[in-house]
């Protein structure tokens, strides 16, 4: 069964991968689950990437249990819960790389709220970071949206090329 260890193991040998077989700059992006995966990442190597973008992003594993299964939440098993902690605000608490984060406003599964208070803590020490806000985006059509990628490759052209 894949755990917290086990995946983030996997994806920080994917980045470590790609930095020894191409030049350039490298930049991690996830989205909804896989974004707190790239936090965990990008807290353990922000010196070997060179900026970010989130999609969807959520505060905590914790935060969307919560949220969804409050009367449940008291049920599971606290070792679990710890053993498998994806807390993206401690993750990017002070990360200063360039960075992107995009959630659609009507997105129920990560809530926008959760996007934004992330943000909101990345760019306390980062001055370079940008929060799109997909007006009508539910979680899963924010890919259709023209808008995410126009931003998105102005992100790129502005910081790393």
């Amino acid at each position: 069964m894949p755990t917290k260890q086990s995946i983030v193991a996997s994806s920080i040998g994917a980045v470590k991968w790609a930095n020894s077989n191409f030049n350039g700059q490298l930049i991690v992006w996830g989205r909804s689950f896989g974004s707190a995966v790239a936090a965990q990442v990008i807290n353990k190597l922000k010196n070997e990437i060179d900026g970010f973008i989130l999609t969807s992003p959520m505060s905590s594993i914790e935060n969307v249990i919560l949220h969804h299964i409050k009367e449940l939440y008291s049920l599971l098993p606290q070792a679990w819960l710890e053993k498998n902690e994806f807390n993206s605000l401690v993750a990017l608490n002070k990360v200063k790389l360039p960075a992107l984060v995009f959630h659609g406003d009507d997105d129920d599964t990560i809530p926008y709220f959760m996007g934004l208070d992330l943000f909101n803590l990345i760019k306390k020490s980062n001055k370079n970071a940008k929060f799109v806000t997909l007006k009508k985006a539910d979680h899963n059509n924010v890919f259709e949206y023209e808008e995410m990628w126009k931003i998105s490759q102005d992100f790129i052209n502005k910081n790393f090329l």
